[in-house]
């Protein structure tokens, strides 16, 4: 097992591995280089430059012959310059030049990379979306989502990446797993809801059994009508009234325990496509109550900034939070 740790940019980028996980072509190598970056943090920056030499090529060639070689090494010279101009990348030009070439004939040798088989489904601003999955199951993602699977994959392995919020509705088969950046949730067929916003994991199970881990170790079974909440790396679990769907699918969000303002406006600018400035406010304070989006962005607003006797300014998409 290769180490890693000597590599610099232009290693990574050859390497056969690290090409699979930034093209989204392999379950297995996307765990690897995930985890192996969260014990490697000083790596980073190499990481991040390697990505940018293998995203930079383009190419759809099943047997290339010199032609087409020399066609490709024209496009990475144009490649390399524009990125050159504009100072994406920070290393020697010849180099880079040599690391795209290497890459490119490591994709085009490996028949693994070939095959788009990577899927991704994402969702913008006061967008919601439903997508049905290779086996009949059915997410749906609320806004500012996304997630990534492997279609190719997927009779093997039901394995999905989820950044933000989604339902999931699981038609009964192997096990079906959501990988987030907190945690992951295993299941077999069921239905849940998972929250997934940087630094929060929340899941909530409606149907059937629903596993629960965390990145530190930590797991639990949830059942209809319990939620799970990882906060500082403990995960607490809750009892709730159970319901068919999650009250964010009617357009409801509550905030029955005390949360920061910031979460709330944090949802209400993901559910409206606005900014939400809150430097004149305490937004750390702590707010219990609801909103539904359905009654539209300024009687939301009015809502809740309402218990803290504050108002608010609008100028286009752009909102300030402030005082009376």
């Amino acid at each position: 097992m290769k180490s890693y740790k000597t590599y610099d940019p232009i290693d990574f980028a050859q390497d056969a591995s690290f090409i699979r996980w930034v093209l989204g072509k392999s379950s297995k190598d996307r765990i690897f280089w995930e985890n192996w970056i969260r014990s490697h943090p000083e790596k980073t920056t190499d990481i991040e430059e390697a990505k940018t030499l293998v995203k930079a090529i383009r190419f759809d060639l099943p047997e290339p012959d010199q032609k087409q070689i020399d066609g490709l090494w024209d496009r990475i010279e144009q490649e390399t310059s524009e990125k050159s101009s504009s100072k994406v990348i920070v290393f020697n030009r010849r180099r880079w030049i040599a690391a795209a070439a290497a890459a490119i004939l490591i994709l085009l040798t490996i028949p693994l990379l070939l095959p788009d088989a990577s899927n991704s489904v994402r969702t913008a601003n006061a967008e919601w979306r439903s997508h049905e999955l290779p086996d009949q199951s059915i997410v749906m993602l609320n806004a500012l989502s996304r997630i990534d699977y492997s279609a190719e994959e997927w009779d093997e392995e039901r394995l999905i990446k989820l950044q933000g919020e989604a339902f999931f509705k699981v038609q009964k088969g192997e096990r079906f797993i959501v990988t987030t950046e907190l945690g992951s949730v295993e299941v077999l067929g069921t239905s849940f809801n998972v929250f997934a916003r940087p630094g929060q994991l929340e899941v909530h199970c409606f149907t059937g059994q629903v596993k629960v881990t965390s990145e530190v170790g930590q797991s639990t079974v949830l059942t209809p009508g319990k939620s799970a909440t990882l906060d500082r790396d403990q995960l607490t679990i809750s009892d709730e009234e159970n319901q068919a769907v999650p009250t964010w699918m009617d357009g409801v969000f509550y905030y029955e325990e005390n949360v920061v303002y910031r979460k709330v406006f944090d949802e209400i600018e993901r559910q409206f496509n606005v900014r939400i400035n809150t430097d004149k406010i305490e937004a750390q304070d702590l707010y219990t109550g609801s909103f539904d989006r359905n009654s539209g962005l300024d009687t939301v607003l009015n809502e809740v900034c309402f218990t803290h006797n504050w108002t608010y300014e609008k100028n286009g998409d752009q909102i300030i939070i402030r005082k009376k």
